[in-house]
């Protein structure tokens, strides 16, 4: 049986998802931020978070401008190194950021096989009003610097991001979740 953290800021999300969860036979815990979530994972699952949006946002203010791709594929690369260390104690590790391609799935899945330890993807999967309810949300908030590590996501910032962004099967998905508001 899993023990699944649902984290947003929007108690609804978090509602929704919860009963999904448990009608599945999931144990659930509830944060309604990233605070209240890592302090949950550090006390109950022996987890560490590793969050490279979290890193470019605390060294670099999220203004990377041109060398925000190549600093954040750095940063995960540090991090997967990092992760393999904290596993090695006995410490689970929650990678979060974006596995935007069937190549990016398939690569993490391989390092940490080759390294001997397990991992398994967990995917929401949102339609398409809510999710961009989501970000337009997720925009109000960093606009009124309430939005954490979170970024701006302009236009052209998400036609680049859509234009990576392969959606898994459900092959390539160990927990797939379906979220409908």
């Amino acid at each position: 049986m899993y023990n699944i953290l649902v984290v947003d800021d929007d108690r609804e999300i978090v509602k929704a998802i919860e009963i999904y969860l448990k009608r599945e036979g999931y144990n659930v815990e509830k944060a309604y931020d990233g605070i209240e979530a890592i302090n949950k994972l550090k006390e109950k699952e022996n987890a560490v978070i590793l969050s490279c949006d979290e890193l470019t946002s605390v060294l670099f203010n999220n203004n990377l401008g041109e060398k925000h791709d190549e600093m954040s594929k750095r940063i995960c690369e540090y991090l997967l190194q990092k992760a393999v260390d904290i596993v090695n104690v006995n410490i689970n590790v929650i990678l979060d950021w974006g596995f935007w391609s069937k190549q990016d799935r398939q690569y993490i899945k391989d390092y940490f096989y080759s390294k001997n330890i397990d991992c398994e993807f967990h995917y929401i999967n949102i339609d398409n009003k809510s999710w961009h309810r989501n970000i337009e949300e997720r925009n109000q908030r960093v606009l009124e610097d309430k939005g954490g590590s979170d970024y701006y996501l302009d236009d052209g910032l998400m036609k680049k991001l859509l234009s990576k962004w392969e959606e898994p099967s459900k092959e390539e998905i160990d927990v797939w979740y379906t979220l409908e508001r």
